[in-house]
């Protein structure tokens, strides 16, 4: 699997739904809802995209101020319109409406700004010869095709538009598929052959295997654990921009989305709908700056976030960043707040913006907030406080740096939740709910050596909140010890949290 560093770094993204649909000012899926011919399409919109005030500089001006770290732009949507000049059709930007690649220049004001660059690709056409039809109110299916001929035809169409994306823009960091296309396209020969164009590009699953990233639309759904994710949604009720929608998200909502992806170590990409000219509705961008003033004072909370193993609150959202949790109030809670899922001993708080301390105290795994501010000073979320804690009951001595713990399972490494020492003097390792642990190995190390062991054989499961079991390793505490002798240092974990 490709390397999703920086994805997982990014946490946040552009989407942009841009073409000869943005004319009609309908949405992107007017040609086919209304079912409007090819002729009459092309005429009325593709003929009148002229882009006239099209400054993808601007663009990525907007999307690095907002706080995002990459942008996908719709290459070509289901009307077939392609805003570079393919040499598979006359239907494209370099022949109507602008005349001129549009693609290359979003290309090159992205790498410039310093942003990652993506590419939204739908293999469907409603408007091509082979394809199954422009006015399928579903999608197509397997048998749909007029021949076996057709369906050929239209692979080969649509494989080499995917080669020239591939090929005439330099490095492309993310291939983004639409379109519930009939399953029989040879998607796996498709993308493997954009592969071996692009060897470090990243692939959403919407064409089949082989993937890299899972998506959910208008929905967050988090992928399962070790599997990058992106849950991708719109500003207001519409992909492409259009005209009457009004029914607009706030900065709150978005920095919400934000802090619910990023809890489960998953990335938003956020749409705007640009006009046919070129520009990005005001709204839309008031409403990403206001977003990204807040990503700069509490963006720490957001990139590079872990899966956090912490449940759900009625106060907001807890996010987490290696060993350091971020606790984000949505819902004040008066001057007090109390986290009640800490399992480890906690040595200090602050807020995140500033700084300041926050004073706390703490009764086995409930943590207490006081003196918070009542009313919450910010009209988006309060900033954030720090915590560090130490392991409780297992470890003994001088606290050090650089150390980790993790399980690993054959499967691949679980979140790791706490360590307890029981009564009996086994050494309980909590791991994430929903998570399974079979034949789990502990490793304890640092970037210089790591020891490897097994938990042993007793693994079972027991409810331990109010949603579900955690799964409960068992090994002896001698065992353990022994372990942690060979160490120079004891384990360090931090914990910070976001009011």
């Amino acid at each position: 699997m490709n390397n999703t560093n920086w994805f997982d770094e990014a946490r946040y993204g552009m989407f942009i739904h841009w073409g000869a649909y943005s004319v009609a000012a309908r949405g992107e899926w007017a040609a086919n809802r209304e079912r409007i011919p090819l002729e009459e399409y092309t005429r009325l919109y593709a003929e009148n995209f002229r882009a006239e005030n099209y400054d993808p500089a601007a663009w990525a001006e907007l999307a690095k101020e907002s706080g995002m770290g990459y942008a996908v732009l719709t290459t070509r949507h289901h009307d077939g319109f392609a805003l570079w000049p393919t040499k598979t059709s006359g239907f494209h930007a370099g022949n109507l409406g602008p005349k001129r690649d549009l693609v290359g220049a979003f290309v090159d004001a992205f790498r410039e700004a310093g942003l990652r660059v993506g590419f939204y690709y739908s293999p469907a056409d409603w408007f091509h010869a082979d394809y199954p039809g422009p006015h399928f109110r579903d999608w197509p299916g397997t048998d749909d095709w007029k021949s076996e001929e057709a369906r050929h035809r239209f692979i080969a169409y649509y494989r080499e538009q995917l080669r020239e994306l591939m090929t005439h823009y330099g490095e492309i960091d993310y291939l983004w598929f639409d379109g519930c296309i009939p399953e029989n396209l040879q998607s796996t020969e498709a993308n493997e052959e954009m592969l071996r164009l692009q060897p470090h590009l990243l692939i959403n699953e919407r064409n089949g295997l082989p993937w890299h990233v899972k998506v959910s639309e208008q929905a967050i759904k988090p992928a399962g654990p070790g599997v990058a994710w992106e849950a991708c949604m719109t500003l207001n009720d519409n992909w492409a921009y259009h005209a009457g929608d009004m029914n607009w998200k706030g900065p709150r909502q978005v920095i919400q989305m934000l802090t619910e992806t990023a809890s489960k170590a998953g990335n938003l990409l956020l749409n705007v709908g640009p006009k046919a000219d070129g520009t990005i509705p005001e709204e839309s961008a008031s409403i990403l700056r206001e977003t990204g003033a807040w990503l700069r004072k509490n963006g720490k909370s957001i990139y590079g976030s872990s899966r956090s193993p912490f449940t759900w609150n009625n106060w907001g959202r807890v996010t987490t960043r290696g060993s350091n949790v971020y606790l984000h109030i949505w819902n004040g809670t008066g001057k007090d707040l109390c986290f009640a899922e800490m399992k480890n001993r906690v040595i200090s708080a602050r807020f995140l913006d500033g700084g300041s301390p926050v004073e706390f105290e703490q009764k086995d795994n409930r943590l207490f907030l006081r003196g918070l501010p009542a009313p919450l000073p910010d009209p988006i979320a309060i900033a954030s406080s720090k915590t560090k804690v130490r392991p409780l009951g297992v470890y003994h001595g001088k606290v050090g740096n650089g150390l980790s713990v993790e399980m690993s399972v054959k499967h691949g490494p679980v979140t790791l939740l706490s360590v307890v020492e029981d009564r009996d003097g086994s050494i309980f390792f909590l791991v994430a709910e929903g998570e399974s642990v079979p034949g789990p190995i502990l490793e304890i190390g640092n970037t210089n050596s790591r020891y490897r062991f097994p938990i042993g054989a007793r693994a079972f499961v027991n409810s331990w909140n109010s949603h579900g079991p955690a799964h409960h390793c068992a090994v002896g505490v001698g065992h353990i010890r022994s372990k942690l002798a060979k160490l120079a240092a004891l384990l360090d974990i931090r914990i910070e949290i976001v009011c």
